[in-house]
């Protein structure tokens, strides 16, 4: 607006607070326990699902297993952390997302196909949902998503796609040819 209309205006810009909201993270594995350390930093209070719950870290980090429909029915925000295998395609489909808190906003970063497409656009279109972010989509690479007007952000599955990610990973590859050189390789898949 300011380029468009010369003027400093805030309308349209209002934020989402998180602080003291529930934070839903579906799948505690490596990067989902990132998310759970940020929601916590926040101030959030974090709700997870994940197949095999992990007790321990869940005392450790601060917050609570519950099953996905009550993670679903009660989070602010959920964010998706799970591979694509037979038991998660469309984990998120009409019957979860009916379940979920109105207005709640749904992050996936994991797998397109996690979630129904057509059941997202029909929770969003609703009003059921307030909104996505999706850094992956389903069918992503042959098929044209329209979320129409709905509150919706799309980046090309490169959320990580930083220049601190991509040196570290120049560095730990340099690493690993260095240490397999000097005869002592290190990260071995066996």
């Amino acid at each position: 607006r300011y380029r468009k209309l010369h003027r400093f205006d805030d309308t349209g810009l209002g934020g989402v607070e998180l602080y003291g909201k529930t934070l839903g993270v579906i799948g505690t594995g490596r990067i989902g326990r990132h998310s759970i350390r940020i929601g916590t930093g926040f101030g959030m209070r974090v709700l997870a699902f994940d197949v095999l719950p992990d007790q321990a870290l869940a005392a450790e980090m601060g917050f609570q297993y519950r099953a996905l429909p009550q993670v679903l029915a009660n989070a602010d925000f959920v964010t998706l952390h799970v591979p694509l295998i037979e038991g998660t395609r469309h984990l998120i489909d009409s019957e979860a997302l009916a379940a979920t808190k109105p207005g709640a906003i749904l992050v996936n970063t994991s797998r397109g196909g996690v979630v129904d497409t057509q059941a997202l656009k029909g929770a969003l279109a609703s009003g059921r949902l307030r909104g996505a972010g999706l850094d992956v989509l389903e069918d992503e690479r042959a098929t044209y998503h329209d979320f129409g007007e709905a509150n919706v952000v799309v980046t090309p599955h490169l959320g990580w796609y930083t220049e601190g990610a991509r040196d570290r990973i120049l560095q730990i590859s340099l690493d690993n040819v260095r240490a397999w050189m000097a005869g002592d390789p290190t990260h071995r898949v066996a």
